[in-house]
């Protein structure tokens, strides 16, 4: 098993010039479609692949496969995160919990949520990563 540290769960900086505040919003002004997922990216045998779908000042959408038997270790994020199983199962561990998700279950994890998965199976998931305000309650 490969328990791969993981990079993932790192939110974007949500720091900006003047110049970047003023056109803030023409990063949410460009809507797109993505489809044909998993022909796009292919599962690799032994390995963990990603490549990001969104990305901009309020959120990231990752699309992950993961082969059966990878892993990545605890880490937590300073986003709010949702992962949703597209195909194949992962055991996913948060607060001490482990819970075999298949397609169509959603995992919601606040910011800092200490977690780990393994691919049970050849697995592919989509992670959405959204920025939150670190000064407000983290409930």
């Amino acid at each position: 098993m490969n328990n791969a540290k993981s990079t993932h769960c790192q939110c974007k900086s949500n720091e900006k010039s003047a110049d970047q505040a003023q056109s803030n919003t023409g990063c949410m002004q460009t809507s797109s479609f993505h489809t044909e997922m998993s022909t796009e990216l292919p599962l690799v045998k032994d390995a963990i692949t990603s490549r990001v779908l969104v990305e901009n000042q309020l959120l990231s959408i990752t699309e992950f496969t993961m082969d059966e038997g990878q892993a990545l270790s605890e880490h937590t994020s300073t986003c709010a995160a949702v992962v949703t199983v597209v195909s194949g199962n992962i055991l996913f561990t948060m607060k001490g919990e482990e819970k075999n998700l298949v397609p169509g279950d959603v995992v919601y994890m606040r910011p800092h949520e200490l977690h780990a998965l393994t691919a049970v199976e050849a697995t592919r998931f989509v992670l959405t990563q959204v920025k939150v305000d670190e000064n407000k309650n983290r409930e």
